[in-house]
C-alpha cells in the first residue's frame, strides 16, 4: 500500500466517521470564539428629577432652611425667644440631636 493510498484510506475513514456520527460528538467548541447575543434595542427615557417635597413641620415646630453662613449658635440665638423653658445651648443641643447629631458648627445650606 502507497503512502497516497493510506492518507486517501484515512480521510475516506474520517469522511465515514462524520457521516455516521452526530454532529455533537464531534464538533470541537472554543471557550475563546465570539458569541454573538441577541439583543433589543429599546429606547428608554430619561429618569425625571423629582419634585421638591414640601417639608411640613408637625404642630409646635419650625422648619428653618439653613443659609449661607448659618451657624449652629445663630439658629439658637434666633429661636430662642419662642420658646420660655430652654436656654440657648439647650436649644443649640435639641437643634443638634434633631439634625442627626449634626458635628460642624456650621450648616450646609440649602440647594435652590
Amino acid at each position: 500500500m502507497s503512502r497516497l493510498s493510506a492518507r486517501i484510506l484515512v480521510v475516506v475513514e474520517f469522511l465515514i466517521t462524520l457521516a455516521i456520527l452526530p454532529p455533537a460528538l464531534y464538533a470541537v467548541q472554543n471557550p475563546h470564539a465570539l458569541h454573538l447575543i441577541s439583543v433589543k434595542n429599546q429606547a428608554t427615557k430619561k429618569p425625571q428629577a423629582a419634585e421638591a417635597v414640601p417639608v411640613i413641620a408637625p404642630p409646635g415646630s419650625v422648619v428653618h432652611e439653613a443659609r449661607r453662613g448659618d451657624s449652629l449658635p445663630s439658629v439658637a440665638r434666633q429661636y430662642l425667644k419662642k420658646t420660655s423653658y430652654l436656654t440657648s445651648s439647650e436649644l443649640s443641643e435639641a437643634i443638634r440631636q434633631a439634625n442627626s447629631n449634626h458635628t460642624g458648627t456650621f450648616f450646609i445650606p440649602a440647594s435652590s
